[in-house]
């Protein structure tokens, strides 16, 4: 389930596979695609449902086909275009866990493909909470323009509930700086989304999943 193979310029990964160590290896083969991926925590598979992606590239661009197990246990095969990808979404044509995938990379020089990841992750050091308890972005980037900057012009930076906080250092992040509660967070989400929503009249939506729903 976490296995990666690779030949050639097509790497077989499995969707338990780490999605920083998928793009080590492929940078020690000299293949170029998934340098925007090694400061992304995460699965492959995980990265594959969400389209994951930064510096202007995401997994839609590499991936060529998918393996998924239905509900039932039948495995079926599917092309990428199956998938239907979205800004940080994609489609399953059917339920059930994605278990493999083959992504189609290109060659590269190995020197320009290990200098373009370190400059992403000094960028990432320099504007991300690197080190702090967080779960990622929050929020979806909106078609106008940056979470982050309707945040923190709705004066959100800093903002508290419990121990969860909207970061100061990157606005569309919450940390657990004090033993935070998933209501804290939760309330801390809804707080932002009203205080944006009035100052902007613009409706953040949540990247991050929600799995439980809060008590009332």
């Amino acid at each position: 389930f976490n296995r990666i193979t690779i030949r050639g310029s097509l790497v077989a990964a499995g969707a338990g596979a780490s999605l920083p160590r998928l793009a080590r290896m492929a940078s020690a083969r000299s293949l170029t695609g998934l340098s925007f991926a090694a400061g992304i925590p995460g699965t492959v598979g995980g990265a594959i449902k969400n389209n994951a992606g930064a510096f202007g590239r995401e997994m839609a661009q590499v991936v060529q086909e998918v393996e998924i197990c239905s509900l039932k246990g039948e495995m079926r095969t599917f092309s990428a275009k199956d998938l239907h990808f979205g800004y940080r979404f994609c489609r399953l044509p059917m339920e059930g866990i994605i278990c493999k995938a083959i992504l189609k990379l290109e060659r590269g020089e190995k020197e320009d493909i290990l200098r373009k990841m370190e400059e992403y992750r000094r960028i990432r050091r320099e504007k991300q909470p690197i080190g702090k308890r967080t779960a990622g972005s929050v929020f979806r980037n909106p078609p106008q323009g940056s979470a982050a900057q309707y945040i923190e012009q709705a004066g959100c930076k800093g903002l508290a509930i419990g121990g969860a906080r909207i970061s100061p250092q990157h606005a569309n992040f919450i940390e657990n700086f004090a033993n935070a509660t998933s209501d804290d967070i939760e309330i801390l989400i809804e707080e932002v989304q009203k205080k944006v929503r009035g100052i902007h009249g613009l409706d953040l939506d949540l990247e991050m999943e929600i799995v439980a729903c809060k008590k009332d």
